[in-house]
């Protein structure tokens, strides 16, 4: 019954399995069968209202169907990110597995010219294949409720696990733009560019990478940032921008193609807890478009533990996750930059 209970939640909140009605009428089927199991689960009667020594008695089953739960919707909330998708690479692993990842040699050898007749000349060393780990580390949410409002069932299971998850996919989005906005900081000069935005300049980043790589690219930055390429001064000095560009850009801030080049618009985010932006805003980013530079990596299960009653004295029912998660932001290619100011 547990597991059923787990796998009922996980389809409501994902809306899945439930198409017999519209949306509304699902989601009251869904709710009055997770809420029929739930009184199941802490063993009450017809009528009988959830009191606290049967929450208490039940404590092991409820937080083991949150711990099922988490451990599958968090990871496919995660990949379910549009952006997530194009630019993430996600590894799901029990605890204790390796978190390697394996990027491929991506040096230049070189031909060299010499008088012949002799074996003293200079060497490049084959790098092959390089492995990189990405360390999780330990991350928790803390909650608590009054406990008048959960025996009332006025606070929902479903929406415990929904703040839960909102919060830690929050939390690994705030984790990877951080990494994002610093991952430039080893970049050869010849690869950065800085200052107004100039066609010219960034043609010429642009030529740079693709040279450098023998790939095809793309630009990509917030949709801020891509709207300062399309601007009268930096963009469209010469009025080249069609009439199908024109409503692109007034539809979607950013025109697909600029140049022959893709863009893409990285969603914007605030940085946890403030209302500042977690990705600097003027920053542009020419990567090659065949590879996945974040890197997500989501370990083990979820432990979960209350906060007993003689450890407190406010009636109050409080319990914290905590799970283990890492994430990086790795180029396995050369890339450019262009921050604008």
């Amino acid at each position: 019954m547990r597991k059923d209970l787990s796998n009922l939640i996980i389809d409501r909140l994902n809306n899945d399995k439930i198409v017999k009605f519209s949306t509304e009428e699902a989601v009251k089927v869904a709710d009055k069968s997770i809420l029929g199991n739930l009184r199941k689960l802490f063993d009450l009667k017809e009528n009988e209202r959830l009191t606290y020594n049967k929450l208490k008695q039940h404590e092991w089953e409820l937080f083991t169907i949150i711990s099922e739960v988490l451990s599958v919707r968090v990871p496919l909330g995660i990949q379910r990110n549009a952006f997530l998708d194009d630019m993430a690479e996600f590894r799901n692993l029990a605890a204790g597995e390796l978190t390697e990842f394996v990027f491929p040699d991506t040096g230049v050898l070189c031909v060299s010219r010499f008088s012949g007749n002799h074996w003293n000349v200079d060497r490049q060393r084959f790098k092959g294949k390089r492995k990189v780990n990405i360390t999780p580390a330990w991350f928790y949410v803390a909650v608590y409720e009054d406990l008048e409002r959960v025996l009332a069932n006025v606070i929902t299971i479903e929406e415990m696990f929904e703040k839960i998850q909102q919060a830690i996919e929050r939390d690994v989005y705030a984790r990877i733009f951080t990494a994002w906005n610093y991952a430039g900081g080893y970049l050869p000069d010849q690869f950065t560019e800085s200052g107004s935005f100039d066609r010219d300049a960034m043609l010429g980043l642009v030529e740079r990478v693709q040279i450098a790589t023998g790939k095809d690219v793309q630009i990509v930055g917030t949709r801020q940032g891509l709207s300062q390429m399309f601007s009268t001064v930096g963009g469209d000095p010469n009025g080249w921008m069609s009439n199908n560009m024109k409503d692109e850009m007034n539809q979607l801030g950013k025109i697909t193609m600029w140049n022959g080049i893709a863009t893409y618009a990285i969603p914007q985010a605030f940085i946890p807890g403030t209302w500042d932006f977690a990705i600097n805003p003027n920053m542009l980013r020419v990567i090659t478009g065949d590879f996945k530079p974040i890197k997500i990596v989501h370990e083990g299960d979820y432990r979960i533990r209350n906060q007993e009653y003689h450890e407190t004295e406010s009636q109050e029912y409080f319990f914290q996750t905590q799970f283990r998660m890492g994430v990086g932001v790795l180029f396995s290619d050369m890339y450019g930059e262009y921050m604008i100011s």
